[in-house]
């Protein structure tokens, strides 16, 4: 036969569990001082580095728009889309990229870059977005590449062209980036 003791009320358990109470809360005290001791020590093996000096890291220039409508030139006439701001001397690593509305039925638009002086080298082929369907539809057009800006007041200018077909492609959004970069190597062909 098995009994069932439920509730035990003699003076000894009731002295008893004030005593357990105070030896877990005295433990408990104790462990979390010797936490908080060895917080410094341990934080410093957690704790992220100091910032570095954002100078020493590469600068990133970004222009973009969404939302527009700029109509693209007919003929190869060069519609300047966006431009960077004044760049310093250097080597950058440039990334465009535009959307357009409106890409009429058998129309080639390109894209590229150039900058406000010619002596500024640019290593980077055109981007082209092309419709061949019976209707018109959207499409991108991208560019990635170098540039070397060689003069203290020059930027680079983002244009699209409809290169053949139809008039109508508009540039709904864009966005070119360059990104200050060291020793460039490029192999190029010709």
């Amino acid at each position: 036969m098995f009994r069932t003791h439920l509730h035990h009320d003699s003076a000894g358990s009731r002295l008893r569990r004030p005593a357990i109470m105070a030896g877990g809360l005295a433990a408990a005290g104790l462990l979390i001082t010797g936490l908080t001791a060895l917080a410094p020590a341990g934080a410093a093996t957690i704790r992220p580095t100091a910032r570095t000096d954002t100078t020493s890291k590469p600068t990133v220039y970004e222009q973009s728009a969404i939302n527009q409508n700029v109509a693209i030139a007919t003929g190869n006439v060069h519609t300047t889309v966006t431009s960077s701001p004044v760049l310093p001397k250097g080597n950058y690593l440039v990334n465009s990229v535009i959307s357009f509305n409106n890409l009429t039925a058998g129309s080639q638009v390109l894209c590229g870059w150039t900058t406000s002086t010619s002596s500024d080298a640019l290593y980077g082929n055109y981007g082209d977005a092309e419709n061949q369907d019976a209707t018109a539809s959207t499409g991108s057009c991208t560019v990635t590449g170098i540039a070397t800006i060689n003069n203290t007041s020059d930027h680079l200018i983002l244009w699209a062209t409809v290169y053949s077909g139809p008039a109508g492609p508009a540039a709904y959004s864009w966005s070119m980036n360059e990104t200050a970069a060291g020793t460039v190597h490029v192999t190029s062909l010709n």
